[in-house]
């Protein structure tokens, strides 16, 4: 597994170990196909969504459980955590599967904090056709596309930032997927809201003209991403932004946001 990244990590066992546990029963419902635990280990309005054997799917929670109880179990499963990314209340996985039904996934998750427990808040992935070694490179991330994959995913971030600058709600709005949740701790009070109410909250500050971006890290595989973005001057704090990104029906949107707002803790 690759080492936690940024200077504000709490690289802890404890932290290691809680994050580990959010996880587990997904992973237990991959091998074991159980649904035990499983709704209640992701947020209540979180989506799943990506493509498997070329086909879009987007599931709540509750048709994502329903989904593992009617496939069932995949005893022969492997996975790997490749990396593990955190900045206080807010971390971003990439976990890669084989021989799950048959297939091989990359999945990036976003996880919140809220007291001593982590909730899965978004996922992304993608298939990338039947079963190899785990975190083997699939077709799509070595079919010579990547710079352009990368500029893509770059250019939906450079419009988030734009769109927050200028107050411009309709160029904010349109990256985001319908579903999508933006959720972090500020002032001391928990920030949970979807995408338009986010959006209208930023157009009811007149805009963010004195925001500062930089692009940490994009991190992809196929069709799904997850990226890492520093933030200063947003409402006069410092953030660092999760953000899970889907190259879906539409091209690359948001589909998930946890923030942890450094000057505000």
């Amino acid at each position: 597994m690759q080492p936690l990244t940024g200077p504000d990590a709490d690289t802890s066992l404890e932290t290691l170990g809680a994050i580990e546990r959010a996880l587990g029963p997904y992973l237990r419902a991959a091998r074991y196909g159980t649904v035990e635990g499983l709704r209640e280990s992701w947020h209540q309005d979180a989506r799943i969504v990506g493509w498997i054997d070329g086909s879009f799917a987007a599931l709540d929670r509750d048709a994502f459980a329903g989904w593992v109880a009617q496939n069932g179990p995949s005893p022969d499963i492997a996975h790997r955590i490749v990396s593990i990314d955190l900045s206080g209340a807010a971390a971003a996985l990439r976990v890669e599967f084989s021989n799950w039904l048959g297939f091989r996934f990359t999945d990036f998750f976003l996880l919140h904090r809220a007291g001593a427990r982590w909730e899965l808040m978004s996922k992304v992935y993608d298939s990338h056709g039947r079963s190899g070694r785990p975190g083997a490179p699939s077709k799509s991330c070595a079919d010579g596309a990547g710079f352009d994959e990368a500029a893509a995913i770059q250019a939906v971030i450079d419009q988030y930032v734009e769109g927050a600058r200028s107050g411009d709600v309709s160029r904010l709005r349109a990256i985001w997927f319908d579903h999508a949740r933006i959720t972090g701790w500020r002032g001391g009070e928990l920030v949970d809201l979807d995408a338009d109410a986010f959006c209208r909250r930023v157009v009811e500050a007149g805009g963010l003209p004195e925001v500062e971006a930089r692009t940490v890290s994009i991190d992809r595989s196929g069709l799904a991403a997850s990226a890492r973005i520093e933030l200063r001057g947003w409402g006069g704090g410092r953030f660092t932004d999760f953000l899970t990104l889907l190259n879906g029906p539409d091209g690359w949107r948001v589909s998930g946001k946890v923030f942890d707002a450094h000057d505000q803790r």
